[in-house]
């Protein structure tokens, strides 16, 4: 009776600290990725069977589908349940739900391994540190990496004790890679050390050894599929392996980077960062299960080399970091832990607002995008890519026209600019080149002339020069706030 109030308690907790996830899903609206992907599950919803994700009705090498399969299931529940919630609401809720579900896993991953005590104050470390909340309040397909990376974790260890988990381990395994590849490579890494540490024996077993096949095989499937479905698939999912793999880490000094992002984790995971490495000190290394988890922490670090200006890279860190917050807490005594947990948990709610601009508040694109809506050709002529503005002219759409859209960018390789251009093209340096970077108003009068779009919309830079001599047939309609976009219309 007593641990079933234990247990009783114990759900009741993480069920609030779960329930949180939902109450702090921002209004604002969907910003860079967010946006891409709203825009990738959309079109998803409206072709479930077409398997490669399009964006703008273009098949993209970007991300695999399973994630976006994963958002767009909770996407089309909500939208037939609960029409009348914000578009916002309704696909960041979708990370969330996975996020929720990951609280749990967690739990009960870790009280395969070690204490049920360590195992729920992980599990409420995990829920409200500042690190998984930042990242779970946005639509990222890491929410959804995080929950398979856990499943599979858990499948693993159970599988330990009954051979017939190491399918779901697999299968779980499979779907992680489908959702973000090369990070997948996390979960053969740490069920080979639980094994090695746990119980060699296993590791001689043949179905083990197949699982741990899942992730590189699921990204060898895939790559085939899309080269198969795609005209030129096989450069453009090659580019974008060699971009993830390589791209990112040789554009900046490694060792600095390293350092400036552990910097980052560091500040975001505060202050149970600070527990998390008095927690290290208490780790017993002649325990194979303390063995485990520090392997499983070291190898969860590696995104670090991969992440400056991607905050959310580092959520597969935040797992077995809060173990070691609370390896650290489980050494007080019960009642003085609980209440420095209650404290930690309330400083990380308080101090979540701090880390909102981490994605900005685009409400100018947002109603350049609605401005914009059944116009049927548009033209962007920008510093980089717009997908915030087109995200909200397609979403208020019926019917709409994707190939009316083009846009042109002044530097191909800024942020966002991979949403116009295919992948290849910036890796192999084969885009389209134009004069955007150093434009003269001829140059700008002869873009718009030559397009006959019915609306443009300009960045403030390249506005300036145009503005000299203004094209006949088209006048200002709108003008952001900050006057970073100008929009012309067409004169009927």
């Amino acid at each position: 009776m007593k641990q079933a109030k234990k247990n009783t308690l114990i759900f009741a907790a993480l069920i609030l600290a779960a329930l949180l996830r939902f109450l702090l899903i921002p209004a604002t609206p969907l910003y860079q990725d967010e946006a891409v992907y709203a825009e990738i599950i959309t079109e998803l919803l409206h072709n479930p069977l077409q398997f490669i994700p399009h964006y703008l009705g273009e098949p993209i090498a970007w991300k695999p589908p399973a994630g976006f399969y994963s958002y767009a299931g909770v996407v089309a529940v909500l939208n037939a349940v609960l029409p009348q919630l914000p578009l916002e609401y309704t696909f960041r809720a979708a990370p969330a739900l996975f996020t929720a579900i990951s609280i749990f896993t967690l739990y009960f991953f870790l009280r395969e391994l070690f204490t049920e005590r360590e195992a729920f104050y992980a599990s409420i470390c995990f829920a409200l540190a500042n690190q998984t909340l930042i990242t779970t309040n946005a639509l990222l397909l890491d929410s959804a990496l995080m929950f398979f990376i856990l499943l599979a974790l858990l499948a693993y260890v159970k599988a330990l004790k009954s051979r017939g988990w190491l399918l779901p381990a697999a299968l779980f395994s499979f779907l992680a890679a489908l959702t973000k590849t090369y990070v997948a490579l996390l979960i053969p890494i740490s069920a080979f050390a639980l094994y090695y540490y746990i119980d060699k024996r296993e590791l001689k077993e043949r179905w083990f050894l197949l699982s741990l096949l899942s992730v590189p095989l699921a990204m060898l499937l895939y790559a085939i599929a899309f080269s198969f479905a795609v005209a030129g698939g096989l450069r453009e999912i090659t580019s974008s392996h060699l971009y993830d793999a390589i791209g990112r880490m040789s554009s900046q000094n490694l060792v600095q980077q390293i350092n400036a992002n552990s910097a980052d984790l560091f500040k975001q995971m505060f202050p149970w960062s600070l527990l998390a490495i008095a927690g290290a000190a208490f780790i017993n290394l002649r325990r194979a299960e303390d063995k485990f988890a520090c392997l499983w922490a070291a190898v969860s670090l590696i995104p670090l080399a991969n992440s400056t200006g991607y905050f959310w890279y580092c959520l597969p860190a935040v797992p077995p970091l809060s173990f070691l917050v609370a390896r650290s807490l489980a050494k007080l005594k019960p009642a003085h832990s609980l209440a420095a947990l209650l404290i930690l948990s309330i400083f990380s709610l308080l101090t979540c607002p701090l880390f909102s601009d981490a994605l900005e508040a685009p409400f100018e694109q947002m109603r350049i995008g609605i401005s914009l809506q059944n116009k049927e050709k548009v033209l962007t002529l920008t510093e980089t890519g717009v997908p915030t503005i087109l995200f909200y002219k397609f979403s208020g759409e019926n019917a709409p026209h994707y190939s009316g859209v083009k846009q042109m960018v002044a530097d191909p390789h800024g942020l966002e600019s991979y949403t116009a251009f295919k992948l290849g093209d910036l890796v192999f340096g084969t885009y389209e080149k134009n004069m955007l970077s150093n434009p003269t108003p001829e140059y700008v009068r002869a873009l718009i002339s030559s397009n006959s779009p019915d609306g443009v919309v300009i960045s403030h830079r390249i506005y300036e020069v145009y503005s000299k001599k203004p094209l006949e047939g088209y006048l200002p309609v709108f003008s952001s706030e900050d006057e970073e976009y100008f929009v012309l219309e067409r004169v009927q």
